[in-house]
């Protein structure tokens, strides 16, 4: 999983003697499809809008994952057990998702200024309330 956000850049670069492409997706549709010859120079990509999109390579069928393009800078990575912190989020109203291989889950969260707020979600098979 790879998380961005839309005044981010990619750049694109081929170390390998290998032919690899930079194959983004989106619901089906090609958003990006860049060759990376062997040896081949950084080459960037620039205004990809906000959403989901699978990446791949479509001469190494195991080199896959996910790209999320946020216009907000409100995100985090779980440690090895799932823990996470999001920081300086203003009060108010907010919905928090959570997304891994296994699914995606969510909850609304009504946060109030000055206090942290713990959520727990499970994502998954039988993850349930």
């Amino acid at each position: 999983l790879y998380l961005a956000h839309s005044h981010d850049s990619f750049v694109l670069s081929n170390a390998t003697p290998q032919l690899h492409t930079f194959h983004l997706a989106a619901g089906g549709r090609t958003f990006k499809n860049v060759p990376l010859t062997p040896g081949s120079s950084a080459k960037q990509l620039s205004a990809i809008p906000p959403g989901e999109y699978e990446l791949s390579c479509d001469n190494h069928p195991t080199e896959r994952s996910l790209v999320v393009v946020l216009t907000h800078p409100y995100s985090a990575y779980t440690n090895a057990e799932g823990e996470y912190q999001l920081r300086n989020i203003p009060a108010g109203s907010i919905r928090l998702e959570v997304r891994s291989s296994s699914g995606t889950a969510g909850t609304n969260l009504e946060l109030e200024a000055g206090k942290v707020s713990h959520q727990e979600i499970r994502v998954g098979p039988g993850a349930g309330p």
